[in-house]
């Protein structure tokens, strides 16, 4: 029985997910994190599959119809930790190039 409704709610998502659309930026930004991730390539297909999930609920929740770069950005970093995440957002803030490159040291190391 259980496995019934599983299938009912699968069907759900897939229509409200066909019902948006990915703009070029959006896709290439998928690609990019993908490219950058630091997961075994068996692993890369599942990662683009959450990180599509999470880039459709924030634009979802914005009521648009179109999943843009900006949209994949803040699903990635809704699914961050949260120490993490404010590591990265004060980086992006300050725009000091210094200081993305040491955030990219540090998260490389921590592997």
């Amino acid at each position: 029985m259980n496995a019934f409704w599983n299938k009912k709610e699968a069907a759900l998502v897939s229509k409200r997910a066909a019902a948006l659309t990915w703009n070029s930026q959006a896709t290439a930004a998928i690609d990019q994190a993908l490219a950058q991730a630091p997961v075994p390539k068996l692993m890369k297909k599942q990662i683009r599959k959450q990180l599509t999930k999470a880039a459709e609920a924030v634009t979802e929740a914005a009521g648009r119809a179109e999943v843009t770069a900006e949209d994949v950005m803040q699903g990635l970093l809704a699914s961050m930790p949260a120490d993490v995440r404010s590591q990265v957002e004060d980086a992006v803030q300050t725009k000091d190039p210094q200081k993305l490159q040491d955030l990219q040291n540090k998260l490389r190391r921590q592997k």
